[in-house]
Parts: structure tokens; sequence; C-alpha cells
């Protein structure tokens, strides 16, 4: 639902996304607004441009990784231990805006998962698993017991 069909009209809006949002970019919109007396600059999806103006991938920590095309291909392989782009793996960090990285938050990319735009419109109809499945190992060939008697 969109919140300003609920919302009357002329009351301003400014939307703080996230899963959960993160708390200084509420507290940052609330203070704001507190000291100047309306809303911060919003971008056109209204959320506040200060904290929704670049990418996720744009600032992350991984991105030097990505300039070199050095990818983990599986969350348990020895690059992803290394810490290496997470892009191959479903990371939406090109294309989801907020400020995770910016502000230094241990959230998904910092806690070893891709970023899965939570910020984004229609993030959970869209999904987040990765874009390749994990490798499946095949489980050992038992050779079958014979009891002898």
């Amino acid at each position: 639902m969109d919140l300003r069909t609920v919302v009357p009209e002329g009351i301003p809006v400014a939307l703080v996304p996230g899963c959960p949002p993160i708390p200084e970019v509420i507290i940052g919109t609330l203070l704001h607004v507190h000291f100047h007396d309306e809303l911060p600059e919003l971008d056109k999806k209204l959320r506040p441009k200060m904290f929704y103006q670049m990418t996720v991938h744009m600032t992350c920590h991984r991105k030097p990784f990505f300039d070199q095309k050095l990818y983990a291909e599986s969350y348990d392989d020895e690059n992803a231990k290394k810490g290496y782009c997470l892009f191959k793996l479903g990371c939406k960090g090109p294309t989801a805006f907020n400020s995770c990285e910016t502000l230094g938050i241990d959230r998904c990319i910092a806690a070893g998962f891709c970023c899965i735009a939570c910020s984004e419109k229609g993030v959970w109809d869209k999904g987040f698993l990765p874009k390749k499945k994990p490798a499946r190992v095949k489980p050992e060939q038992k050779q079958p017991v014979v009891v002898r008697r």
C-alpha cells in the first residue's frame, strides 16, 4: 500500500525504507525536521537525499575487489573469506540507494551476505535469492551393508 493514500493531502511525507530502516537515518531525518522546520530534500521516491543519493555499491567496502573483477563464487569459498565482491552471488548493491556502507553500519554486506536492496520498492516481490544456486554436493555412494550370519 502506498502511504500517501492514507496520509491527508498537504501533509509532508518522507519515506525511510530499509529492513529495518537504519536508526541513524531515522534520527537524522527527524533532527533535520526539528531544526529546520521542514523535511530534508527528497528524491523522487520521497526518501531523504542525504541518505539515499548514492548506491550501496558506490560506497561498498568490497568495491575495490569489484573494480579488479575479484568475486566470490559462493558464500563459503576462499574468495568470500578474503572479502571479495559478492556481485556474482546476486548482490543488488549497484541498483540499491541506501547509506548502509556510508555510515559504516554492519548490515548485509558486512555480515558476509549480498545486498538485497531492502530500501528499494518491491524488494519482497522481486525476491532476493542469489542469481546462481549454490553447487550441490553429491552425497558419497554408500556401499551396501551385507550381514552374514
